[in-house]
């Protein structure tokens, strides 16, 4: 099995491969326990938008840099943007404070980690099924930035050829119907994500990853 990632990024109406809203951290070297990490950040307060990169390499260096388990290390770099945020905030006036909702997809081998804080969506197609997640614990749905302490929800999920997991910005929920985007995902997976534009492209702001488990076809 591999993994086929690609991604896109609307920003102020212009077209992005790599943007803002989404972080594709691979491990680097090697290690007897290769995981790649995921992104997509969402502005869950106007202004938002200019931190969203930042927060995503915040995220994608903590989770590497301390990571003792996959949920653990999700759970200690969320926290740390969440504090990171936080002090940002203290120190800004009220209409300048900045908040985020992060989808963080942690790959091992054929194990997917999830770990979300809202507001965040995602799509899990498996063995022909598509499954929508989101935060609906408490401690889950506020964005990370705001309030005292955060908790993401996770969700674990198992990975074989024909899978795939979408991490995607909420607007996709009145722009695409979910029959609609169960049949792309089931279809070619160079397809998925151009028809997604089509659907999103008048938006002033978008992103979405989309994590593909193939058939390995080496010799």
């Amino acid at each position: 099995m591999v993994i086929w990632v690609a991604q896109f990024n609307i920003v102020a109406g212009q077209t992005f491969e790599d943007g803002p809203f989404t972080g594709a951290f691979p491990q680097r070297g090697g290690g007897d326990d290769p995981c790649d990490l995921y992104l997509l950040v969402e502005p869950a307060l106007p202004g938002s938008e200019e931190f969203c990169n930042d927060i995503a390499n915040l995220v994608g260096e903590s989770f590497h840099r301390y990571r003792l388990s996959v949920t653990g290390g999700l759970l200690r770099a969320l926290q740390s943007a969440h504090a990171d945020l936080k002090g940002w905030n203290s120190r800004s006036l009220r209409d300048q404070w900045v908040a985020v909702g992060v989808s963080a997809l942690a790959v091992r081998g054929n194990e997917g980690y999830l770990a979300q804080v809202g507001p965040a969506l995602a799509y899990a197609r498996r063995q022909g099924h598509l499954r929508p997640l989101q935060p609906h614990l408490p401690d889950a749905q506020g964005p990370l930035g705001l309030g005292d302490s955060v908790y993401p929800q996770f969700s674990r999920l198992e990975l074989s050829p024909g899978d795939a997991v979408l991490l995607t910005a909420t607007p996709l929920r009145t722009a695409l119907q979910e029959q609609a985007l169960a049949g792309l995902l089931a279809g070619p997976v160079e397809e998925c994500l151009p028809a997604i534009f089509q659907a999103v492209r008048s938006l002033p702001w978008f992103g979405a990853v989309l994590v593909a488990a193939l058939e390995d076809r080496r010799p």
